[in-house]
């Protein structure tokens, strides 16, 4: 595969995870959505991801 997928839920009450879709090409619905990038992308994501929750919750992702 050449490519990772995500798939995106929320509840009633969650986000709007059809706007985070398009932020990387796909669509769908307020409740379920989804896209696809490719791997280095999806590396760059997940990076991007990690760095911001360890600002906003080190103790809790730093390793014992």
């Amino acid at each position: 595969p050449t490519h990772r997928v995500f798939g995106l839920r929320s509840t009633d009450a969650g986000l709007d995870v059809s706007e985070i879709a398009k932020l990387y090409g796909g669509g769908g619905h307020r409740n379920a959505a989804g896209f696809k990038v490719t791997h280095d992308e999806a590396r760059k994501m997940l990076e991007a991801t990690r760095r911001k929750l360890d600002r906003q919750m080190p103790d809790f992702l730093r390793k014992e």
